[in-house]
């Protein structure tokens, strides 16, 4: 649904989300609404909240909030309040069950809150009990001790516990997802045959205070919170010791699968918004006597924002940390429950050589860990293949084709640096491989439409005149152009668009509008690995226009930044990484050196390889006319001509190959008007 739409729909439903107050339930015409708040109105003479305008906006007479819409009161309610607006929005549409269009020119903070609600969580109160804790698997058993701390007005549910408690035989949900009935008894995990509306739950203790009611049905309920209600982390006592590192999964029932492999040392944060309790909870704990973490959230979109944000939260704090990647824990699966039920050993040969000790853990970084892998790839042909540019001249000098690593390529304007990179995608994806091009500048109909113009030109037959036959982009995006072409070209199009359509299902074209920073560029490439099974190859056009990291810094501290995260992108995905860099203008005039690449300090020594176009002959011109009067003058004619060439003859020169030739040239004829190279 389009921004707009979903706005204009959540306020004329914003009461859908709302329980009637006191007086409503009392009265044939409704008076207000129980504040989800402070659950003002819940008693059966008081009124919480108000509208004047037929729900669009509301007002708390308790003081929570005054003429505000549902989508600032359900942000506030669960921690959104200060988050930028569409956050608030995407957070309102999961809660009425929308599925909100991309919007591609804001730039958030989290990703929309992970409540399917199919089935949904239910948070309440309860008074404080200690269970008896028995030991398992040689390891201190988990723990639901918590703050005894109970917000005002909360509700006793201790004989509740306990009595839907003793109704956990009733359900066999949790042991047919590879529970064991026992750890299920253990954790005093309840049944609710009607727990609300005649809808059957499971219950979840999450502290000797809080508990979760899982909904066992597959309706899409509203999301209510009871009264004094508190949203815990599970098995938080978890981060008590430090004698072990504690991995960090998302729900519940993820840590309790945890717990299935005889690993208690696990926290569920019970939704990806819950981050922010985590770093909390560490807080309280002296630096020395924290333990290590290690993130394990969802093998999923909303796992791998959270990740990075938290990712973040821990370094501002210092907090050590450890981050597999979640498809090493978790394979193909999503979670640590589905991962349970479907491949339990598997799993738990992932996840036990994880459980060590920090020593331990940092003890295999050494090297000596790593030589058995090393030999086995080397002699079963693991490693990773040349990727062909398409280039057959270009890949000779690049020992094969594209290795994982960063690629720079720059030129000045005018020499086709899009153009060549664009082309090169298309030969990529050809071949079978996927890519992301994330274009920051042109829109991606315009580069579409090079790719088409350019396969009019390649595919015409001996006899067809060029300049009636080919179509340059200009011809495929304006009115003029369809309207002047014959029949001939119009068939040549069709043509093209059939042969585009063979491998354009690998490319991927991201649009920028300033918004395209580098964690925007890291979940990108983590989604689509998610959803496609395989790495793609990178593709940043351009460098120095990715959004920056720090607003207040210098042009070359974020191209700096920007460069480093692109070099760790490369290696932790062991894929390449293409960016074109603009040059500086002090260069135009001279042959292509390192020097010439704008902001140039962390693009010369952090890139794998270093690709530069200019002009074929250039540097003889340069070495002609440098000591002959009025040599500037003569130089600029003199470039001009070649630059009026058709073809254009351009020189590619590998300024740098960190593991390979350099100094190596590559010919080619460049058709400017139908985005083509060709090699000589």
């Amino acid at each position: 649904m389009k921004m707009n739409d979903a706005i204009k729909y959540i306020h004329e439903h914003a009461t859908d989300v709302l329980e009637p107050d006191g007086q409503s339930k009392n009265s044939s015409t409704p008076k207000g609404y129980i504040c989800p708040i402070c659950n003002s109105g819940s008693g059966p003479k008081g009124t919480g909240i108000t509208t004047k305008d037929g729900g669009k906006h509301f007002t708390c007479w308790a003081g929570c909030f005054k003429n505000s819409d549902i989508i600032d009161i359900l942000a506030k309610r669960d921690g959104y309040d200060h988050e930028s607006n569409i956050t608030k929005l995407r957070h309102a549409c999961k809660a009425f069950n929308i599925e909100l269009d991309d919007v591609r020119s804001v730039q958030t903070k989290h990703a929309p809150l992970d409540w399917d609600c199919n089935p949904i969580y239910e948070a309440v109160q309860t008074e404080p009990e200690a269970p008896e804790q028995p030991q398992t698997d040689g390891q201190k058993a988990p723990s639901l001790k918590a703050d005894n701390t109970r917000k005002a007005g909360a509700v006793n549910y201790s004989e509740k516990i306990k009595e839907w408690h003793s109704h956990l035989n009733e359900c066999d949900y949790l042991t047919k997802r590879g529970i064991d009935p026992a750890l299920q008894d253990f954790l005093q995990i309840g049944y609710a045959e009607n727990y609300k509306n005649g809808r059957a739950a499971i219950i979840i203790p999450t502290s000797q205070n809080t508990y979760k009611a899982r909904f066992l049905d597959n309706k899409t309920p509203k999301c209510d919170i009871a009264k004094g209600a508190g949203n815990n982390l599970f098995n938080a006592q978890a981060l008590e010791q430090n004698e072990r590192p504690v991995f960090i999964v998302e729900g519940e029932i993820d840590a309790i699968s945890f717990m299935e492999l005889g690993i208690n040392n696990v926290v569920g944060l019970g939704s990806t918004s819950n981050t922010g309790k985590l770093i909390e909870a560490l807080k309280k704990i002296s630096p020395d006597n924290r333990p290590a973490l290690i993130l394990a959230l969802d093998n999923d979109e909303a796992g791998t924002t959270a990740t990075l944000e938290l990712e973040k939260q821990l370094q501002s704090e210092n907090i050590k940390y450890f981050l597999p990647k979640s498809s090493e824990i978790y394979g193909t699966h999503k979670d640590a429950n589905e991962c349970l039920v479907s491949e339990r050993e598997a799993f738990r040969g992932r996840v036990e050589p994880l459980n060590k000790t920090p020593g331990e853990l940092y003890n295999e970084t050494s090297t000596k860990t790593a030589l058995a892998s090393f030999l086995e790839d080397y002699e079963g042909g693991n490693n990773s293949a040349a990727i062909k540019t398409g280039f057959p001249n270009l890949d000779d000098q690049l020992d094969g084709g594209l290795y994982a690593g960063l690629y720079v390529i720059g030129a000045i304007s005018s020499l086709g640096k899009t153009t060549f990179t664009l082309q090169m995608a298309d030969n990529i994806a050809k071949a079978g491989h996927d890519v992301i091009i994330f274009s920051l500048e042109m829109a991606k109909k315009e580069l579409i439409a090079k790719s088409i113009s350019r396969l009019t030109f390649k595919n015409m037959r001996p006899g067809e005149e060029t300049n009636k036959i080919a179509c340059s982009t200009r011809d495929l995006l304006s009115t003029n152009g369809k309207k002047l072409a014959s029949k001939e070209r119009k068939n040549k199009v069709r043509e093209a668009v059939q042969e585009y359509g063979e491998y354009a299902g690998n490319i991927f074209i991201i649009e920028g509008l300033g918004d395209v920073n580098i964690d925007r560029i890291k979940n990108t490439i983590a989604q689509h690995v998610i959803y496609r099974k395989k790495t793609p190859v990178v593709i940043i056009d351009y460098l120095q226009i990715i959004a920056p990291y720090e607003p207040k810094a210098t042009d070359k501290q974020n191209t700096d930044k920007a460069v480093l995260e692109l070099k760790r992108i490369s290696r932790d995905y062991n894929t390449p990484v293409f960016a074109i860099s603009s040059f500086n203008r002090d260069n135009y005039k001279e042959t292509v050196n390192m020097a010439s690449f704008k902001e140039s300090g962390a693009i010369e020594y952090s890139s794998d390889v270093l690709l530069g176009l200019q002009l074929k002959g250039l540097e003889e011109l340069i070495e002609s006319t440098g000591s002959s009067k009025g040599g500037a003058k003569i130089l600029n004619e003199e470039i001009n001509k070649l630059k009026s060439k058709l073809p254009r003859e351009i020189e590619l020169k590998v300024l740098k190959n960190r593991n390979g030739n350099v100094n190596g040239k590559v010919y080619f004829d460049y058709y400017p008007m139908y985005n083509c190279f060709e090699e000589m």
